[in-house]
């Protein structure tokens, strides 16, 4: 008896580091942030085609010391818009998720493959209501490689994360409800792909039947250009629809961004249209 319970405490103890080996990425990763983080507010002002300021949005977003979101909060020209609240455990990953009317479980268990599946389930809601549900696989690494979110019984979403030799997200293939269910995934799913450059400039590209929408980012992760087209036509043939260009990029000492401003840019006649919006980004870190 005391043969078994010993190999029961090994296998339990084995489980434990296995599972404490793969952990989601941070929420500072996923944000590209330096450094400790503590808080950040950030700070949007977004103008209209006169110029004239026409909506400012303030998030203000709290970090645990493991690198987790624990509160985040919302204003839209000083209104609340948004409020959510996490309940983290010791590990400082979330178990809870407070969205003011809607309340969310977290559940985590290693898969057969020694990867990382995270349930996200919709509490006090029944299947009449449609509860939401998602499932989030992360491999080794703790990047993420399969997103699925359920509506009630229905299989809403199905993303798949595809990463390159040196872990970078080179491809994220999206499917909507009717992709699923019509299985069309690769004909009318959403495609967002990243190429990297040589010299660590990359782009990211997002498209669709009838748009398509690149951002342009330096080797240091910082926005350039972001440009929206619309396609048209049999042949899909695109036409520029928004386009805009990013300068005054300031960092702290960390390297965090601190503040941007992208103007609207008129590419046929090469020049600046007018301000479209500006960044600002305030920090606190651990110490």
């Amino acid at each position: 008896m005391k043969k078994y319970l010993k190999f029961f405490m090994l296998m339990l103890l084995v489980f434990s580091y296995s599972y404490s080996g793969v952990m989601p990425e941070t929420d500072w990763k996923i944000k590209n942030l330096k450094g400790k983080v503590k808080t950040m507010v950030k700070t949007e002002y977004e103008y209209d085609s006169s110029g004239k300021l026409e909506k400012t949005w303030v998030t203000e977003t709290y970090f645990n010391e493991q690198g987790y979101i624990t509160d985040e909060v919302q204003y839209v020209d000083n209104r609340l818009n948004q409020s959510i609240i996490y309940k983290n455990n010791s590990d400082g990953l979330p178990i809870k998720k407070d969205e003011v009317s809607r309340v969310y479980s977290y559940k985590y268990e290693e898969t057969k493959d020694q990867n990382l599946l995270v349930t996200i389930k919709e509490e006090n809601v029944d299947n009449e209501n449609f509860p939401l549900l998602e499932k989030i696989t992360y491999n080794k690494n703790g990047k993420k490689v399969h997103h699925l979110v359920y509506s009630g019984k229905e299989l809403i979403t199905n993303d798949t994360y595809i990463y390159n030799e040196k872990g970078n997200l080179i491809e994220i293939k999206q499917a909507v409800s009717t992709d699923v269910k019509d299985n069309r995934f690769l004909e009318n799913g959403i495609k967002i792909t990243y190429n990297y450059k040589a010299n660590g400039d990359y782009e990211k590209t997002t498209e669709v039947a009838t748009a398509k929408w690149t951002y342009l980012y330096d080797k240091n992760g910082n926005e350039q250009e972001y440009i929206s087209m619309i396609k048209t036509g049999s042949e899909g043939k695109t036409k520029i629809s928004i386009y805009l260009k990013f300068k005054d990029i300031t960092r702290d000492k960390y390297g965090n961004l601190i503040g941007s401003t992208s103007v609207r840019y008129d590419y046929s006649k090469n020049k600046e249209k007018g301000i479209y919006k500006r960044l600002e980004n305030k920090y606190e870190y651990y110490k």
